[in-house]
């Protein structure tokens, strides 16, 4: 759209084009990779380059802001889309897509493979990571666990109940309470979690699956202090608070336990049901209870992320467990460059919604190829090739045999001009559209 024009120049400088998260050597990695692999795999190389990827890109996220049901419909004569449909044709977009490869097989030996299972897809991971390590950290975060939605082979594939999708990747997110991720582990089994990127002081948050008496002593000896909702089966069975003596005392009514030699404190909160906490900051003072309230406010920032990734998310059918990662860490970058950018308020003006931000991304980076292809066809000294006819579309039957008039008109190509004789008739179909809407017709 032309008013979205005048943010791109803002949106390049601030995010997209400063290497905060996906910069050209991904895409000419890729490439090389991609390449390399086809031609092991049948003799000839792709010939793909990291504009047409970036291209590629720019389509799938284009697409997912229209969300049509099937990826056939952006090349329909009915449904075409056609800055989609002429940055690329169908079939090379499904061979890209399946092709798609960031590292050759033989370059990792097998003990790198069998220590890091991600290592198909470890520069994407590793570049996304770097721009998320960069933001600054707030006082405040928490920690929760992530869904790459996906139900096909995967060594590293779980089933976690309670989460909008059940099986796939888990992931491990830090995020700040506005829903920008800070950083994340993609679970892997026997991992070995050594974050460094959380300074000395800040308060975390998390829910009862992580929250132990034995995390929170942990935190402490490493100077950060933590809140919590705690199971029943992980309190220590000093604290003796039963619910039916807090139950007798009303809502609102609450409980703690206190523990002196390592600060922590156990507290029980009547609402419409029990609710126990683990904190080694909060008591139970002031009695509007802290705790619960800098829990509600501080823990939602995974769940927003989460729900930032739904909206218009790149979703295709595959069997590869890497394109779906690829594309799901795409996401995050460009959700936490949408949240990075609407903070920063460019230009002064008001910023876009997420949805025009994305079509504005898909846009520039399709340009972007675009613009490289044309200028390494002007640099090069091959034949000139002439531009392809716009294609036109075909109107529907009904259209064409409405109102249909038939008129003889005589060839004026006949050689003899004496002739009196009526050589040829030439049928001319002319469609009459009357003063009534199309939707009527």
């Amino acid at each position: 759209p032309t008013f979205m024009r005048e943010f791109i120049p803002a949106i390049k400088t601030h995010i997209l084009t400063n290497e905060t998260y996906i910069d050209d050597f991904v895409f000419e990695k890729m490439a090389m990779c991609t390449n390399q692999r086809e031609v092991l795999h049948s003799g000839t190389s792709l010939n793909t380059t990291p504009e047409e990827l970036r291209a590629f890109f720019g389509c799938s996220i284009y697409m997912a802001c229209l969300g049509y049901p099937n990826i056939q419909m952006y090349w329909a004569s009915k449904t075409r889309v056609q800055i989609v449909a002429e940055s690329m044709t169908r079939n090379r977009f499904y061979k890209l897509r399946s092709s798609i490869t960031l590292v050759i097989d033989l370059d990792v030996s097998e003990e790198e493979k069998e220590r890091a299972i991600l290592w198909k897809v470890r520069p994407v991971l590793e570049k996304v990571r770097q721009g998320c390590l960069r933001q600054p950290r707030t006082g405040k975060m928490s920690i929760d666990e992530q869904m790459i939605p996906f139900t096909g082979r995967c060594p590293i594939r779980q089933h976690v109940p309670g989460k909008p999708h059940t099986t796939g990747l888990k992931v491990f997110v830090l995020a700040t309470p506005s829903g920008i991720i800070l950083d994340f582990i993609v679970y892997q089994g026997k991992t070995t979690f050594n974050v460094t990127s959380v300074p000395r002081g800040s308060h975390l948050f998390f829910d009862r699956y992580f929250t132990t008496v034995k995390l929170l002593d942990i935190l402490a000896e490493k100077g950060l202090a933590g809140t919590g909702t705690i199971m029943k089966n992980r309190i220590p069975r000093g604290c003796k608070i039963t619910d039916q003596v807090i139950k007798k005392k009303g809502k609102g009514a609450t409980e703690m336990v206190a523990r002196r030699k390592v600060l922590n404190a156990i507290i029980k909160w009547f609402d419409n049901k029990p609710v126990v906490m683990c904190s080694s900051a909060y008591g139970i003072e002031p009695q509007d209870l802290l705790s619960i309230a800098e829990y509600n406010s501080n823990m939602g920032g995974v769940d927003l992320a989460d729900r930032m990734l739904t909206f218009y998310k790149m979703v295709s059918r595959t069997r590869k467990w890497t394109v779906r990662v690829i594309f799901h860490f795409f996401d995050v970058a460009i959700s936490n460059a949408w949240l990075q950018y609407k903070d920063c308020q460019l230009l002064g003006k008001k910023p876009l919604k997420f949805l025009d931000f994305k079509i504005v991304l898909g846009e520039s980076m399709i340009s972007q190829a675009q613009g490289g292809i044309l200028g390494e066809s002007e640099e090069s000294d091959g034949d000139y090739t002439p531009p392809r006819q716009k294609w036109k579309p075909k109107p529907n039957e009904a259209l064409r045999h409405y109102g249909i008039v038939l008129s003889a008109v005589l060839d004026q190509s006949a050689k003899r001009s004496d002739s009196t004789s009526l050589r040829t008739f030439l049928y001319e179909v002319m469609v009459i559209i009357n003063s009534r809407p199309l939707s009527n017709i």
